[in-house]
Order: C-alpha cells, then structure tokens, then sequence
C-alpha cells in the first residue's frame, strides 16, 4: 500500500526533518517493529534486512566522521553516530522517545536546542539523553551496514561492501561507479 504525506514535508531539509521527527509518522508504521528509511540516494547490495534487524538495536545508519563530509582518511569516528539517509529504525522506541519528548521535554528541546540541524543529528544527540536505553550501533558495526563519506576508507576496513550506502552520487563517485551500476541514472 502507498502512504502518502503532505508535500510541505519535502519543500525544505528543515520541513523533512520535522516529518522524521514527529511522533504521528511513526505511529503510522506502528504494527511494525522497524523501519528501513531508504531515501532516493541510496543502494543495497544484499538481502540482509533480517540480519540488521535482528541485531536489536533503535538506530543504525553510516558512521559520521569528524569533520563530515570534509572528513579525511585519518579522521575519527563520532561516536555515536548514524546517518539517517539510509537507517534502520526501532519504531516503538522512537514512538516512546518522541511520546516523552513531548509531554516532559519537548518545551525546553524545541525552544532552546532541539529545533536545529538536521533529524539525524538530533536523534543521535538528544534520544540517549531522554531515554537512557536508546540503542544506536557503534561505527564499528555501523560501518558493516552503510557507508557514506569515506567509502573507499571503509571498503578497506571492512574488506567489502556493507549491507548498503546513502549519497554515493555526493561522495567519491570514483569509488561507487565501480559497485553500482547505474546505466544513465544519474545523467
């Protein structure tokens, strides 16, 4: 079945965020226990949905590095961290965090902190605060289920490649027109 939200939530990175951030879109998936958030830019490369979801935990998308997308080869992990362009979500864990948000927090949070930068990061930076069992997997097996910047780095790492990416078209193409075969996509 097609679900189908306002086209206001994609005008802008701030209004997507929003969507990604409000209670009511995961309680829409509700009968679900998780969530693989897929966007446009991004690819799999096998069949291991159940594996990662067996894995138990609330969140795992690519590990960031410091410095981001200017990240270089000797730039550490951000610990935690997960990209959300391609992420595996718990859901009734974001449906409590959020719920909990919104009755105890969301005041404070909204107002003072919350209300910037992009979902990902407020997720990774402020879920763990409100809910000190929130989940989210470390680089190190983060980096077996996407990558992001860096991928060539991370190929070495992990000696292949992981379960999928987010953003190959932003980040070394050079690396990702080798894996992904694209035929005419992307021009």
């Amino acid at each position: 079945y097609i679900e189908r939200f306002p086209c206001d939530y994609f005008s802008s990175l701030r209004s997507y965020s929003r969507l990604l951030l409000n209670k009511e879109f995961y309680t829409r998936y509700g009968q679900y226990e998780y969530m693989l958030l897929y966007q446009l830019d991004a690819w799999v490369f096998r069949d291991e949905l159940e594996y990662w979801c067996d894995k138990d935990y609330d969140l795992i998308g690519a590990p960031w590095f410091e410095g981001y997308g200017n990240a270089d080869e000797d730039s550490p992990f951000i610990e935690p961290s997960a990209n959300g362009g391609f992420s595996l979500r718990r859901i009734p864990k974001f449906i409590a965090v959020l719920s909990e948000l919104e009755t105890r927090w969301w005041g404070f949070y909204y107002k003072k902190k919350f209300n910037k930068g992009h979902e990902d990061t407020r997720i990774v930076k402020y879920f763990p605060r409100i809910s000190r069992d929130f989940k989210i997997a470390p680089a190190s097996e983060a980096m077996r289920f996407s990558f992001e910047t860096l991928p060539h780095r991370l190929y070495k790492e992990i000696g292949g490649l992981p379960f999928g990416c987010h953003a190959f078209e932003r980040h070394n193409w050079n690396f990702w027109k080798d894996h992904i075969n694209i035929d005419g996509i992307l021009e």
